[in-house]
């Protein structure tokens, strides 16, 4: 499908199931989002600040735990920081049935699945790069969408990004789609250092994004 850029919905009811990545590139400076899902959108799961991060709220979506994330990246705090207040339960007295990524150009990236997230979930990452899933049809979901994008090193954001999620569809990706259908919604978001803001999505049937 011939995407085009959009801004995100930020309307748009909370996610269940989702396999996601949030990424920064020291190098460049470019931060980026993408995620895939059987609901019917995916893409108000995340805030990319540009020149700072980005993060995803999943599993049972906390819009503001989101929005407090893109505050702490915009006041240069680092993901364990802000993991740390998420996961606050004077915050969010429910945040066991929330999972996070937070990626940031001010700290290494982290992750946090809670004890009442569905199964399978889990997360991996890196110093830049953090996966993370919620029932799915596997570990493999997470692990081959973080090995892709580390396997396209040298490539553009937007195409790692995009390569993780193949590899992510091809190993089944959200739990309640049939086999052949990893997702219904997926998107793809990066920012430039400069402030320049690109997102593309789609609603069509998996694998995502074509």
């Amino acid at each position: 499908a011939l995407l085009t850029a959009v801004a995100l919905a930020a309307w748009a009811p909370p996610a269940g199931a989702t396999w996601s990545l949030v990424a920064v590139d020291p190098a460049t400076g470019e931060v980026g989002a993408a995620a895939a899902t059987c609901g019917k959108m995916v893409w108000f799961i995340a805030e990319v600040v540009p020149g700072r991060g980005a993060v995803v709220a999943q599993a049972d979506t906390l819009l503001d735990g989101r929005d407090l994330a893109a505050e702490g990246l915009s006041a240069g705090l680092t993901p364990a920081e802000i993991l740390g207040e998420l996961t606050d339960p004077t915050f969010d007295p429910a945040f066991e049935t929330r999972q996070y990524g937070v990626a940031a150009l001010s700290g290494e990236a982290a992750a946090f699945t809670g004890a009442e997230t569905e199964d399978v979930a889990l997360s991996m990452g890196d110093g830049s790069l953090t996966v993370q899933g919620n029932l799915l049809t596997g570990a493999l979901v997470v692990e081959d969408t973080f090995a892709a994008f580390q396997d396209a090193e040298g490539e553009p954001m937007e195409e790692r990004l995009m390569r993780g999620l193949e590899a992510g569809a091809a190993q089944g990706g959200d739990s309640r789609c049939p086999p052949d259908r990893a997702a219904k919604s997926a998107f793809i978001t990066v920012a430039t250092q400069d402030g320049e803001v690109k997102t593309w999505r789609d609603r069509g049937y998996g694998p995502p994004i074509e």
